[in-house]
């Protein structure tokens, strides 16, 4: 997922053309670990990375480094502990001095998110269909996508790149838009 937009992007696809060329895919799921309903190994890739304070609520510094089994034995961590070329995921935990509390509250924040739910929290947090219903039983209310945005107002959508944003903009009847060239 894109943080500034909210694209979720397809990740499993990538990975699948990405393989059939040979190369290894790492995926950054900071924004998508704990906000969107996944399993890692159905993306296809052979690293995923993750901060864990974002949408999983943990302590700052947390993160999780997730690998394909048959990887582990390959890669050394930047300080290896007594075994590196050992095929135990648990090799990369060797890190010296250790934050405990920090470690330990992830097990609460992810009680937390279970409490919650998945499903529960993604339909919260995914307000577009909230927005196409209520769009449908409105009347004097215009949304506008980006193809709209780039024929009305042409200086929103400068240095925004190629992004695939929903709605960006929606007059309102009885409002009327000018754009001031003086405001970015």
């Amino acid at each position: 997922m894109v943080n500034w937009t909210g694209q979720v992007l397809p990740v499993a696809a990538i990975a699948k053309e990405a393989k059939k060329r040979g190369i290894l895919v790492m995926v950054d799921g900071a924004h998508s670990f704990a906000h969107l309903i996944f399993k890692i190994p159905d993306l296809e890739c052979d690293f995923f990375g993750t901060s864990l304070h974002k949408w999983l609520c943990a302590p700052f510094g947390t993160g999780m480094l997730w690998m394909k089994k048959e990887h582990i034995a390959k890669h050394w961590a930047l300080f290896p502990g007594p075994e590196p070329e050992s095929d135990d995921i648990r090799k990369f935990e060797h890190q010296g001095t250790r934050d405990v509390p920090a470690e330990l509250a992830i097990g609460q924040a992810i009680d937390f998110h279970n409490s919650i739910g998945s499903e529960r929290k993604f339909e919260r947090l995914h307000l577009k269909q909230y927005w196409d219903r209520t769009r449908k039983r409105s009347t004097g209310i215009q949304f506008w996508c980006r193809r709209i945005l780039q024929q009305r107002c042409p200086h929103h959508l400068r240095n925004r790149g190629n992004d695939r944003t929903g709605y960006s903009q929606f007059p309102m009847e009885g409002s009327s838009y000018s754009y001031d060239p003086n405001h970015p």
